[in-house]
């Protein structure tokens, strides 16, 4: 199996090219104020900085385009007119390597013209497409970016980080004192990098932002990676990375080499069988069995028709009845509807009158009307037949969506129910074939609440529950017992403890989440794609000979050649352009493109087609975001989960986080004994699942007593 790669970058500085090319200041302030370092502008009057990084203290690193001479007078004038100031200039072997890596990247979107007379400098690295604006008309007012930041462990991560216009300050709530304290910025088209706006420059409202998110917007979301064409690449954020590490290894290549650490001992755990067969049943066994309610707490035209249309479409797709006009008694299944956050009226949360239910037994999902009638669409047999075979097949598309969000909620209501009753159903717990008892530990680290949720499952699937906390004097010594597990030394900057694990001989390990992630080969990938973008020319009849030389010296697929050879005959152009090598139709489609893409790729180092998700393809450049991946790292393990491999689609959302199971107190390492139970679909929709499920039950539990026993 491939190397996969993580974030966490190995480091070659060229300390000789360094110190031939920049000078570095550090810089100390007595006062807050200085914090911006807007005055560097002010007073230097030439863009000689390339760059600035702040510490945690109110000082910070400038790297300067200049000979430590001109830094000397450079210092002397800083000095000179700011007596709060103090400043050295330090040589780059002497500044912590993480910060010198974050000015080499900052300085990447430096003015490098010498017609501008100012630096510009945000002290920060932000990225943005384009296609990620938020748009009125033509005017701008929101865009959204990534931060790439080098951590103190040599991680380099990226984070979302939004900025709106000025123009739309009333929507932000910031007070007066507050707003004008906030760095401004300008987006840069040139290097798609915003720009911190300096206090003499005029500009209009709407052309200015700040790091702010309008209230009641929705949290913005940028795919990892999308490999189905060029455009849809450089619009995911693996776009962003492509751009940053292009231009590392070409404008930094004097300075600086970074590799990434890779896992040469990974272990690759591909699961082929789910438990989705299993689920299907239960949930269906369930409902058949059981009067479902759907309860209409919003109670208004829109939720009355929602409801209906929902309750039809139940009974068209999965044979299930809902009540609509019943109250629900034990024994039930419910489904209740409510208002949002947004839209909730009273300083109540509707969400905890399910307690009610919960007492009586009755298992219960919401379901927010805002949301849930605006993202789904629920299309009716009846409608679909009178549209054209174009319009069916989109209305059966969104349908197919809905249908599976419907299911999710149904499964939720039978995870309930499990919990209700003491028993796992959704899944066969016992054909693990666990011969003791497991036990699992979450502590719930919500701000209201301090407890650690316990759950043992026998060998059979018994399911019992315990809640520990301070409040309570019989449990709150077994409280402190387990609670030093999710502290330091155990929680530290690299690791965040989530949940023990414990077995039969009293053994605990502790899982958690590390800063460390898998990635993509995003250059790989990227480098690959742009070849798709490029265009060529080729005499028809010379690619035709070609291809018959191909017959004759392969026995592979004759007839697949011949009729790529019949289709090229068919053109009347004398020469073949990539549009019109695109347009061809084969007999056989798949087999002819890929026969086609390789006489191409090998005779004249042209890709028509990148098959980026065949077998050996998509561990090569994708093995950091398929299966279970593994490997031992001292006496720990450290795991993360992707999407089952087979039929990979040509996007993933999001990245694996890197988790690791480190024993406590002298105990083994238990991680293999539990890994199938990451091999359900009931966590994560039709996907596995990042922890072993318990925790999921854990979660759930400690959720329904918040509702049985509301603190307000």
């Amino acid at each position: 199996m491939p190397e996969v790669a993580t974030n966490k970058i190995n480091v070659k500085f060229h300390f000789d090219k360094i110190n031939s090319s920049f000078s570095f200041l550090k810089i100390k302030s007595s006062e807050i104020k200085y914090w911006n370092a807007l005055y560097l502008d002010d007073l230097l009057k030439r863009p000689v900085v390339k760059s600035i990084v702040y510490e945690d203290s109110p000082s910070f690193y400038v790297m300067v385009d200049t000979t430590e001479d001109e830094a000397v007078n450079i210092v002397d004038l800083i000095i000179k007119e700011y007596d709060s100031l103090s400043v050295e200039i330090i040589r780059p072997e002497k500044i912590e390597q993480h910060h010198l890596i974050q000015l080499l990247i900052n300085s990447l979107s430096s003015n490098k013209s010498k017609f501008f007379s100012f630096n510009n400098l945000s002290g920060k690295f932000y990225y943005s497409h384009p296609s990620w604006f938020k748009k009125k008309g033509k005017t701008i007012w929101q865009i959204p970016t990534l931060q790439f930041k080098v951590t103190k462990d040599l991680v380099l991560q990226d984070s979302i980080s939004t900025f709106t216009s000025i123009a739309q300050r009333k929507r932000m709530n910031i007070p007066n004192n507050r707003f004008y304290d906030l760095p401004q910025y300008y987006f840069n088209s040139a290097n798609y990098t915003l720009k911190r706006k300096l206090p003499i420059e005029n500009q209009k409202d709407e052309d200015i932002f700040i790091m702010r998110q309008v209230k009641g917007a929705k949290k913005t979301v940028i795919p990892l990676i999308d490999f189905s064409s060029w455009d849809k690449f450089v619009q995911s954020k693996a776009g962003a990375w492509h751009y940053l590490l292009t231009k590392i290894d070409t404008d930094l290549q004097d300075y600086i080499e970074i590799q990434f650490d890779s896992w040469a001992d990974a272990k690759w755990t591909e699961f082929t069988q789910t438990n989705s067969e299993f689920k299907e049943k239960r949930i269906t066994d369930l409902f058949k069995s059981k009067r479902t309610v759907l309860v209409d707490a919003v109670s208004n035209v829109d939720s009355a028709n929602f409801s209906k249309r929902f309750s039809r479409f139940l009974k068209e797709q999965l044979q299930i009845t809902l009540k609509l006009k019943a109250i629900p008694k034990e024994g039930d299944l419910c489904i209740r509807l409510i208002n949002n956050k947004d839209n909730q009226e009273s300083d109540k949360d509707q969400y905890f009158e399910a307690g009610k239910l919960f007492s009586k037994k009755i298992p219960t999902h919401h379901i927010t009307l805002q949301d849930f009638s605006s993202e789904f669409e629920f299309y009716l047999n009846m409608e679909i037949s009178e549209q054209d075979v174009s319009t069916q097949n989109k209305l059966l598309k969104r349908n197919k969506v809905a249908l599976a969000a419907v299911k999710n909620i149904l499964k939720e209501i039978v995870i309930k129910d499990d919990i209700l009753n003491n028993f796992i159903s959704i899944t066969d717990w016992k054909s693990n074939y666990y011969k003791d008892d497991w036990m699992f530990a979450w502590k719930d680290d919500n701000k209201k609440s301090d407890q650690i949720g316990f759950l043992k499952i026998s060998p059979a699937g018994n399911l019992e529950f315990e809640i520990l906390d301070l409040s309570d004097l019989f449990t709150a010594t077994k409280y402190d017992q387990y609670k030093k597990f999710f502290e330091p030394p155990y929680s530290n900057g690299n690791f965040t403890p989530e949940g023990l694990i414990k077995s039969k001989d009293g053994f605990i390990n502790i899982i958690g989440l590390t800063n460390s992630r898998a990635i993509p080969a995003f250059k790989k990938v990227g480098n690959a794609l742009v070849k798709e973008t490029e265009d060529f020319k080729l005499d028809k009849d010379e690619l035709i000979e070609l291809i018959e030389q191909w017959k004759q010296a392969n026995t592979k697929s004759p007839e697949v050649l011949d009729d790529i050879m019949f289709q090229l005959n068919k053109i009347t152009d004398k020469v073949i352009d990539r549009k019109t090598a695109l347009g061809l139709k084969f007999s056989k489609p798949n087999l002819g493109k890929e026969l086609f893409n390789e006489v191409l790729l090998e005779e004249k180092g042209i890709i028509l087609r990148n098959f980026l998700r065949g077998h050996k393809k998509k561990y090569e450049l994708f093995s950091s975001n398929i299966d279970v991946v593994h490997r031992s790292e001292e006496e720990a393990i450290e795991y993360f989960v992707g999407d089952k491999s087979k039929g990979i689609k040509a996007s993933f959302k999001s990245y694996c986080n890197i988790r690791k199971v480190i024993p406590v107190e002298e105990a083994p390492v238990i991680f293999d004994e539990l890994i199938e139970t990451m091999n359900v679909d009931f966590v994560k929709h039709e996907g596995l699942t990042v922890l072993p499920f318990p925790f999921k039950y854990i979660r759930e539990y400690l959720k329904i007593q918040k509702l049985l026993t509301p603190k307000h």
